[in-house]
Order: C-alpha cells, then structure tokens, then sequence
C-alpha cells in the first residue's frame, strides 16, 4: 500500500494534508469533551 510502517511522524504528516483543516479541527475537539466542560 502506499502507507507504509516508514516513519509514524512521516505518516502522520501526510494524514494531516490530506484531511482538511475543518475534519482536523473537529478531531482536536472532541464531542465529548465539549460536552464534559458544558455539563
């Protein structure tokens, strides 16, 4: 495949450009945690 066990930091990188910037962002802030401080 073309993701390879090269470099996790290499991989991670190339996650990061491919999800966009608002999927990245929603990762970061979790539903849940959002939620928790609400409550």
């Amino acid at each position: 495949g073309l993701i390879t066990q090269h470099e996790p930091e290499q991989s991670e990188n190339i996650m990061s450009t491919r999800i966009p910037s608002s999927f990245s962002s929603f990762r970061i802030s979790s539903p849940a945690d959002d939620d928790e401080k609400t409550e």
